[in-house]
Parts: C-alpha cells; sequence; structure tokens
C-alpha cells in the first residue's frame, strides 16, 4: 500500500490532485470517494479489515489510519491528517513509524482493533481541538 507523505504526493511519485484522492476521482464537498457519507463522530465502513478512516464530531476533521497487529497489540498508523497539523511538531501525539509516516503515542495500548479504533478516534478529537483552540 502506497502512503502520503506531506507535500501531497505519494511516495512513489504518483501526485494527488489538491481537494482529492489517487486517481483524480472528483470528492464530493463533506464526503469521501464514493460519496459515502460518514456520521459525525464516527467512522466509515472499513475498506480492508486494517484500513479505516475517523470523522471528528463537528463533522470538520478527517483522519485515515492503518492498524497493525504486532505482538499482541495493536499499532495505529496515521495515513492522512489534515495538512495544518503539521504532526511532524506533534512529538507528545506522534512519532516516525517504522512502516513510514506516522504513529499514534499512546499511553493506552490496544490488544484489538475496536480498542484501536477508540483510541484513534480520542487522538483525533483531542490534536482537532487543540488545533481549533
Amino acid at each position: 500500500m502506497k502512503k502520503q507523505n506531506t507535500l501531497g504526493v505519494l511516495q512513489g511519485g504518483e501526485e494527488i490532485p489538491t481537494g482529492g484522492w489517487r486517481g483524480g476521482e472528483e470528492i464530493p464537498t463533506g464526503g469521501w470517494r464514493g460519496g459515502e457519507e460518514i456520521p459525525t463522530g464516527g467512522w466509515r465502513e472499513a475498506s480492508t479489515p486494517t484500513t479505516d478512516s475517523y470523522r471528528t464530531k463537528d463533522g470538520l476533521g478527517y483522519f485515515s489510519f492503518s492498524f497493525f497487529e504486532q505482538d499482541g497489540f495493536v499499532d495505529i498508523d496515521v495515513i492522512y491528517a489534515p495538512a495544518e497539523l503539521n504532526l511532524k511538531d506533534q512529538p507528545n501525539k506522534c512519532s516516525p513509524s517504522a512502516r513510514g509516516g506516522f504513529t499514534i503515542v499512546s499511553e493506552q495500548q490496544a490488544r484489538d482493533e475496536f480498542t484501536a479504533k477508540l483510541i484513534a478516534a480520542e487522538w483525533s478529537e483531542s490534536l482537532w481541538s487543540q488545533h481549533l483552540n
């Protein structure tokens, strides 16, 4: 799976159009590829067992994550976060991932994907509200 870097270009050289996703598909305002509505403060249906996206409770922030089971725990990698959050300047919230990009820093460790999603949602809400204040 290719991951997006902070310059709007996928690792591997594929350019991502402004306001869109890989492949140039038009994304409806307030929606996702395919037009699927994400409930406020909720998750969309997972496209794979290990990747999912979260929309903040205010409906304005979108995040995508990959969940990796390793040694009895689930690592949470950030696939997408709004650029204005500048993850590289958030050392207490995230750290470089061994897989590229960033992984969530949390005092809690997830043993299953359900708990990992709860942690990712809380992390998203915290980072987003910090950005708004």
